[in-house]
C-alpha cells in the first residue's frame, strides 16, 4: 500500500510541475498544444512523430490583426518557446498543425471570468 501511495504521489507532482502557473492553454485534435505565460511568452508544443510540425500564430495588443506573427517550428515531441518580457503583450493566439489546420483563435482579453 506504501508502494502504490508512493506512484500516486510522484504522478500528481509531475503533473502539478508540468503544468504552467498563469497560463491560457489551447490544445489542437491532430497532436499539438499551445500556451502563454505570463501574456508574453509562447510554447508550442508538438506530442506526435508523424512529420506534422506544429506552431503558434498569434498577434499582440498593438500589432496588425490581420497580418498575424508566426513562432518557430516545435521539434517532434517537443517544445518550442519564445518571447520576452520587454515585448508587447499577447492579444491572440491559436495553434496550427502542417497539413491538418488550425484551431480557433483563443483571445486572452478581456479575460475569461473565473469560475
Amino acid at each position: 500500500m506504501k508502494f502504490l501511495k508512493s506512484i500516486f504521489a510522484v504522478g500528481l507532482l509531475s503533473a502539478v510541475l508540468a503544468a504552467p502557473a498563469q497560463a491560457y492553454t489551447l490544445t489542437h485534435g491532430g497532436g499539438g498544444y499551445g500556451y502563454v505565460t505570463n501574456q508574453h511568452w509562447l510554447n508550442v508544443c508538438d506530442t506526435q512523430v508523424d512529420g506534422h510540425r506544429v506552431r503558434l500564430w498569434y498577434t499582440t495588443f498593438f500589432s496588425d490583426k490581420a497580418h498575424p506573427s508566426i513562432t518557430g517550428w516545435a521539434p517532434s515531441r517537443g517544445c518550442h518557446r519564445e518571447g520576452s518580457i520587454w515585448g508587447d503583450r499577447v492579444f491572440q493566439f491559436r495553434v496550427c498543425i502542417e497539413a491538418e489546420g488550425c484551431t480557433g483563435w483563443s483571445k486572452m482579453w478581456p479575460r475569461p471570468a473565473r469560475r
